[in-house]
């Protein structure tokens, strides 16, 4: 929704040049911990992290609109759906579901039980800017 390869952001820093190629994003959510991961390449990191960290109060301050929540939770079904064309990628949720005690056959259907309010104030709680860590890794000079 928020770091996406067809997100405001994304558009915003391959169309400015600040980096090439797409934004990746993953998250890993356990019942002790989480993380978001969110990786691309770029010339000016600096910049790229500033922009990012402002998304991410925009985000934090107004959250997200109706109509991307809207165009989200349609888009989650089919999501859901073509894990079951990657075995690994199936294997992996499910395998982490199981060990947290969760029913991977019935991921899609909690998916669709949070609303935008819920929405919010889980992006509000996780994209804490005190949280972050930024990994920059160069390619080796000759």
């Amino acid at each position: 929704l928020a770091f996406g390869t067809t997100s405001d952001l994304n558009n915003y820093l391959y169309e400015n040049g600040y980096i090439y190629g797409q934004l990746n994003s993953g998250s890993t959510f356990n019942n002790d911990y989480g993380y978001m991961t969110i990786d691309s390449e770029s010339d000016n990191v600096q910049k790229v992290v500033e922009i990012v960290n402002e998304y991410v109060e925009k985000i934090r301050k107004q959250g997200f609109t109706k109509a991307d929540f809207d165009r989200i939770k349609k888009q989650k079904p089919g999501e859901y759906i073509k894990l079951y064309d990657y075995t690994s990628s199936f294997a992996n949720l499910y395998l982490s579901m199981y060990f947290q005690g969760a029913d991977a056959f019935f991921y899609n259907d909690e998916l669709q039980k949070i609303d935008l309010d819920e929405l919010n104030q889980l992006a509000y709680n996780f994209l804490d800017e005190k949280m972050q860590v930024l990994s920059i890794i160069n390619p080796i000079s000759n």
